[in-house]
């Protein structure tokens, strides 16, 4: 949550050389002093980077990276091993 921040405090930018979205903030506290957030998004190989969207609600900055149709991982299931029950014989 990033309380005392305004919609012009916070950046967002796109490496697409690294494939990932870096989002950044900074505003006064007074007193010479600042806050400041720097956070890195490494971007998944199936998402479309060319169309990142990003909004801030006032509390929240929300990315969104749609996929990229076909390319979608499947989920791995794992196989869960029973073990062998013990009767009483």
């Amino acid at each position: 949550m990033l309380k005392g921040f305004a919609r012009e405090h916070i950046g967002a930018k796109t490496e697409y050389d690294f494939g990932r979205v870096r989002v950044h903030g900074e505003r006064s506290l007074g007193n010479n002093r600042r806050a400041r957030f720097n956070a890195l998004y490494q971007v998944p190989e199936y998402c479309d980077i060319n169309k990142i969207k990003g909004k801030f609600d006032g509390k929240t900055v929300i990315i969104t990276i749609p996929t990229i149709p076909g390319k979608v991982p499947k989920k791995e299931t794992q196989p869960t091993e029973k073990e062998p029950s013990q009767e009483a014989e």
